[in-house]
């Protein structure tokens, strides 16, 4: 972890970060569209969960050490998922999930389009990247409450607005979740790490993998650097 100073989570920056994980993976569940008719709808998200929400904000701060334990086992999971991926994919290939544009994902169906059937120059390629951004050492926990703390205060403002759409988490809701979480930082001394909701997984199908820029500049995947979106 930093040891020094964080700078405080930038409001604007967050707000760009959530609008656009709703604007590719929320807003085209919600099949009537805004229009000048119409005026803009305030609708809980259908296809995120806090879970959600707090695991891209964990990744954009934390990167993706705390997911390679066992290095074989990574590149083997690797493999399997980008042999399923379906070339045909509506996700950029990049996706920025950080403040400060250090952090994204890869998505592993439009990466492996660019390969044209190379698959094993595709998986090497990205294994390498993943694992020097594991080496990478990242993320302050003073910085992460921080930003957690932001969202709920943008979530209550109304202020989290893709296309006309206002995507609202009750606050209720929203507080539950950040109490679980502060309890679980009393009983374990660290924040936790979350797995994507079933119901995310339902309706987006992810698969991805979390890379430093650092990494991704100084490997033959430097020209995805262009892709981040």
């Amino acid at each position: 972890m930093d040891s020094s100073k964080p700078s405080p989570p930038d409001a604007a920056h967050l707000r760009d970060v959530i609008a656009r994980q709703f604007a590719l993976h929320e807003l085209n569940h919600f099949p009537l569209p805004v229009t000048e008719e119409r005026h803009a709808d305030v609708a809980v998200p259908r296809a995120h969960t806090l879970a959600d929400i707090y695991k891209c904000l964990h990744q954009g701060e934390f990167g993706v050490g705390h997911s390679i334990e066992n290095p074989q086992h990574f590149g083997n999971q690797l493999v399997y998922e980008l042999l399923r991926a379906e070339c045909e994919s509506p996700v950029p290939v990049v996706e920025d999930v950080s403040l400060d544009k250090t952090v994204f994902r890869i998505n592993l169906a439009p990466y492996r389009k660019l390969f044209e059937g190379d698959d094993n120059a595709a998986c090497a390629l990205l294994l390498r990247v993943c694992l020097n951004s594991a080496s990478v050492p990242r993320g302050s926990i003073e910085r992460f409450l921080a930003t957690l703390k932001r969202f709920r205060e943008l979530n209550k403002a109304h202020e989290l607005t893709v296309e006309g759409r206002i995507f609202v988490f009750p606050l209720s809701m929203v507080d539950q979740f950040l109490s679980e979480v502060s309890d679980f930082m009393e009983s374990y001394g660290t924040v936790p790490v979350l797995s994507h909701s079933p119901v995310y997984r339902e309706l987006n199908s992810p698969s991805y993998r979390v890379a430093d820029i650092d990494s991704l500049e100084d490997s033959p995947l430097a020209f995805l650097v262009k892709e981040i979106q």
